[in-house]
């Protein structure tokens, strides 16, 4: 097709002998019943000759531009029609008087089966699954959750301290004005203020010492390990003060352990390093 062409619009004559050409590709085998429907669809609601030349691109043999299948079958129709006006013409005015012929019966074609249209086969969108949303607890698993967690709101897995216990993590932040407190709790973090405000905000003051720790270095498995054998030597079976503290001491970077009763003998501390080697064990809990 001229490309001057493409832009022309489309005739209603145009968009018949497109559909009559993708039904020729359908009956070859060269288009499934989906793409018959939807190329036929396409092909009815074309505005221009462009977009129905588009739908036959890709057959075999039936490439030919719509206005030129147009043309020829304009053209096939026109010498048909004369065809039978000079028969009739010749039968009325040219026939011989003396021994008319009775006239001429045709035979009906016999009917051409039609394959069966096939219905489109609805098929449905695969259902939705919302990802669920990352929930902290004091387990394995929550831990795990709560560093991708800490990582999307802070850029980072580094931190002064961390404190993981049932329900809640404590998280000293680095700030101009010294380490700053904040909680995440209910799945959220909360700027709990400056741990120098003291009582000011219900902050018990406490000195970090510099550096910061990285959670990216903590073997979590190691981490519970170590806090169920601290539960076994309590000799208990329920734990007031239950959870771990990812700290600097002593300039160097490891987990504190505890379970028991706070501040009684019954409760025990043990000091490991990130990798989960025990360094001190038994110690009591104090402030």
């Amino acid at each position: 097709m001229n490309p001057a062409h493409e832009g022309q619009r489309a005739k209603d004559s145009d968009r018949t002998a497109m559909v009559e050409l993708i039904d020729t590709a359908y009956a070859d085998g060269q288009l499934s019943p989906t793409e018959r429907e939807h190329r036929t669809h396409r092909a009815l609601t074309a505005t221009t000759l462009g977009e129905l030349q588009a739908l036959t691109t890709d057959l075999q043999e039936v490439a030919a531009p719509v206005a030129a299948v147009v043309r020829r079958r304009r053209s096939a129709l026109v010498a048909a029609l004369v065809l039978l006006l000079g028969i009739g013409a010749y039968a009325i005015f040219g026939g011989d008087d003396e021994k008319p012929e009775p006239p001429r019966q045709d035979r009906a074609a016999p009917a051409v089966e039609q394959d069966p249209v096939e219905e489109p086969v609805e098929v449905a969108d695969p259902p939705v699954v919302e990802k669920a949303p990352l929930e902290y607890s004091f387990t394995r698993r929550g831990v795990r959750n709560f560093v991708k967690i800490y990582r999307k709101q802070f850029g980072t897995t580094e931190a002064v301290a961390f404190g993981f216990k049932a329900g809640q993590v404590n998280v000293a932040r680095r700030s101009p004005d010294g380490p700053q407190h904040w909680q995440f709790v209910d799945g959220h973090f909360v700027d709990a203020g400056s741990y120098s405000d003291g009582a000011a905000d219900g902050v018990i003051d406490r000195e970090f010492p510099p550096g910061s720790v990285d959670l990216a270095d903590l073997d979590i498995d190691a981490m519970f390990d170590n806090l169920a054998a601290v539960e076994r030597a309590t000799w208990r079976t329920t734990f007031p003060t239950r959870g771990t503290s990812v700290i600097l001491i002593g300039g160097r970077p490891g987990v504190a352990v505890a379970a028991g009763d706070k501040f009684t003998t019954s409760c025990l501390i043990w000091w490991t390093t990130m990798s989960g080697k025990v360094l001190q064990d038994n110690l009591p809990c104090t402030e």
